[in-house]
């Protein structure tokens, strides 16, 4: 078995680092010519080899690739860091070697769902994609990029070590991506680059503040959802003794990485994900209160994050937007008594009436046994649309306004018809129904992977109702993200339900036989 050499913090904070600098020469403003782009190409591609291959380093492959997924580039082509996960894994399981990774525990229901997604997208894209070839395997390759990194992200085995340095790569990065929202509000900084959030091939788009910020996720709302969904993950990793003397992780920086992300949503003005988190840590507090977890055993801590929100929100508030964010609340306040489950689902109490119409009318047009299939942006909104972006893009006044229609469930069945949308849902719904019914059955149990899960089933619960009105299509970045999450989560699973298999004590059975001394 050949040894393998994983890389500290430092390392893969520095290998992502240079991948950004590399990404770069991929770009219109600073690739002169084709050659440099190729160069930089090639580098990215180095860099993930040397983790991938030289270091043998999977759980650190990831977390590089989950770093860079944050950053924007070649959105138009699929996405670099997908297109790059997809050759690099691609070489990877095709290698008799390194074919099994970690956890070997078969998935039937999952398979099943993933077989079924994927071939609703090949009927798709031999059906009816109007794409050429190049963009259209340029969407194939970043789709099976997404896929082979859930497989890869499913098959960990969870150790403390790697949770530790997954906290870690995670409070640089919120960190980091607090100082871009601050900047896009305050405009110090207007460099044109994906590394502030603000790359356009005709200049930086940090011309003035922003009332939203988007951090490098280039899109509010889904910046608000980030916010919010690691919040869900953070909190109950911050009541657990497992995760300090276990993990070894200081709570002080999980409470640090809660507030963090709680500006998220104040940055963002995203009164949907203020909702959620407030309902979230409400469930939260109640289920803590009763002491139902054993793993949660210390919610005497969650009086920091109290104080921290009643004293330093209201303080620090007016920096980070709170007062845009009690505004818009202050004007939804006259319809509130308007507000109905009808409202709520046709999108006019929600302020999304004008698109739940057209994606309805879209809808309507067409049967959907079968969708587009998944692809490059303009792809995706030809599907939604459809018509091809491109034409529009010298007619200003026809030119497509949004940039899907701000549902997840909505923009489903164009991609991937009824039945592929069907799966895609359902591998979310199973793995936080799995999520919770774990947590309900071993809910004496103590350690690190149970905080775990239990934070990763608020986290699934939560998004499911915030992508009613948002959709990770709207960044082919962002759904590596996702897709990264998802796999996570079931490996998580899966860890679990190996240590309580190996602590069960084996069965003795009682041959009756030959008797002891019989001849052979």
């Amino acid at each position: 078995m050949e040894k393998t050499r994983a890389l500290t913090a430092l390392g893969i904070l520095t290998v992502t680092f240079i991948s950004q600098l590399a990404g770069h020469l991929l770009l219109k403003q600073y690739m002169p010519n084709a050659a440099v782009g190729g160069i930089g190409f090639l580098l990215v591609a180095f860099l993930f080899a040397y983790v991938l291959f030289w270091r043998r380093d999977t759980f650190g492959f990831i977390l590089v690739v989950y770093l860079c997924s944050h950053f924007s580039y070649a959105e138009n082509q699929g996405g670099l860091w997908n297109l790059m996960a997809f050759g690099m894994l691609s070489l990877f399981f095709l290698m008799s070697s390194q074919r099994h990774v970690g956890s070997r525990q078969k998935d039937h229901v999952m398979s099943f769902l993933l077989g079924i997604f994927i071939l609703w997208n090949i009927l798709g894209w031999v059906m009816k994609n109007p794409l050429p070839l190049v963009p259209r395997l340029q969407g194939i390759a970043a789709f099976f990029g997404f896929l082979l990194m859930y497989k890869l992200a499913s098959n960990l085995v969870i150790t403390r070590e790697r949770v530790r340095l997954f906290l870690t790569i995670t409070f640089f990065m919120v960190l980091y991506q607090f100082v871009v929202a601050l900047n896009q509000r305050y405009t110090w900084v207007t460099w044109n680059t994906p590394l502030f959030g603000g790359y356009s091939e005709f200049g930086s788009l940090l011309t003035h503040r922003e009332v939203n910020s988007s951090g490098t996720l280039r899109h509010f709302e889904l910046f608000g959802e980030y916010g919010l969904l690691l919040t869900c993950l953070l909190i109950p990793l911050l009541s657990s003794s497992s995760i300090q003397q276990e993990v070894k992780y200081s709570s002080n920086w999980i409470l640090l990485m809660i507030f963090l992300c709680l500006s998220f949503i104040m940055l963002t003005s995203n009164r949907a994900a203020a909702i959620l988190v407030v309902l979230a840590i409400v469930m939260y507090y109640l289920v803590f209160a009763v002491r139902y977890f054993s793993a949660i055993d210390r919610v005497s801590r969650q009086s920091r994050l109290i104080l921290i929100v009643v004293l330093l929100v209201p303080v620090i508030g007016v920096y980070v937007g709170l007062d845009h964010l009690q505004k818009d609340f202050a004007s939804l306040a006259p319809s509130l008594h308007r507000l109905s489950l009808e409202g709520f689902v046709s999108g006019k109490d929600i302020n999304r009436g004008g698109t739940v119409s057209a994606a309805m009318q879209r809808l309507y047009s067409e049967s959907w046994v079968v969708g587009y299939g998944y692809g490059v942006p303009r792809s995706n909104q030809w599907a939604w649309f459809d018509i091809d972006p491109y034409k529009l893009l010298d007619v200003s006044k026809t030119a497509i306004r949004v940039s899907d229609f701000h549902s997840l469930y909505l923009s489903l069945p164009e991609l991937f018809g009824w039945t592929g949308s069907l799966a895609f849902i359902a591998m979310i719904v199973v793995t936080g129904f799995r999520l919770f019914t774990l947590i309900l059955k071993h809910r004496r149990r103590k350690g690190f992977l149970m905080v775990l899960a239990i934070g990763f089933t608020m986290f699934w619960a939560v998004f499911l109702v915030n992508e009613y009105k948002i959709s990770i299509f709207r960044n082919p970045n962002y759904q590596m993200l996702f897709w990264i999450w998802l796999g996570l989560s079931n490996s998580i699973i899966n860890n679990i339900k190996s240590e309580v298999k190996s602590e069960k004590p084996p069965i003795t059975t009682v041959s009756f036989g030959r008797q002891a001394g019989a001849g052979s």
